[in-house]
């Protein structure tokens, strides 16, 4: 049970901090204010992020299904704790370094967080595209790379 609610816990901060993230609130600027001051060479249309709601939603619905499987063999094991836990830390981690303008550190946060992700959806057998197994990740990990890996120099 504890576990659990540090994975929710860790959710509800990385949740909460994205949803300021997106509207500006943090150290006074908006993603796009921060990317203007960058050569990018591509820049994702606004509505393109609106599919971050159904990747929380599908986080959100895999979070009750572990819940429901405390206790059980199907419960999550350490593994998938701590890297599910790791993934909130390092988006949230991305998203402070990215608004501080500290782009290099940024950068090391996502590739981190990729990484996470990728070893977190292979915590689960291939076959099973559950809501409680692989089901939200790789939505998270597409969502994530139409996000977060944008080309950009960094000055």
């Amino acid at each position: 049970m504890r576990n659990w609610v540090m994975m929710v816990i860790s959710y509800i901060v990385m949740v909460v901090l994205n949803a300021l993230w997106s509207t500006g609130n943090i150290n006074g600027q908006s993603q796009e204010e921060i990317s203007n001051k960058l050569n990018v060479l591509f820049t994702s249309d606004g509505y393109v992020f609106s599919i971050w709601g159904l990747i929380y939603l599908l986080v959100a619905v895999w979070l009750v299904i572990q819940y429901k499987r405390i206790g059980t063999e199907q419960g999550a094991s350490n593994a998938v704790v701590f890297l599910f836990i790791g993934i909130c830390v390092l988006n949230v981690l991305w998203l402070l370094m990215w608004y501080y303008e500290i782009f290099v550190l940024a950068q090391v946060m996502m590739f981190a967080l990729l990484i996470n992700l990728i070893v977190l959806y292979m915590r689960y057998p291939i076959g099973d595209k559950s809501f409680g197994g692989r089901l939200p990740f790789p939505f998270y990990m597409g969502g994530f790379l139409s996000r977060r890996l944008r080309i950009y120099a960094i000055h």
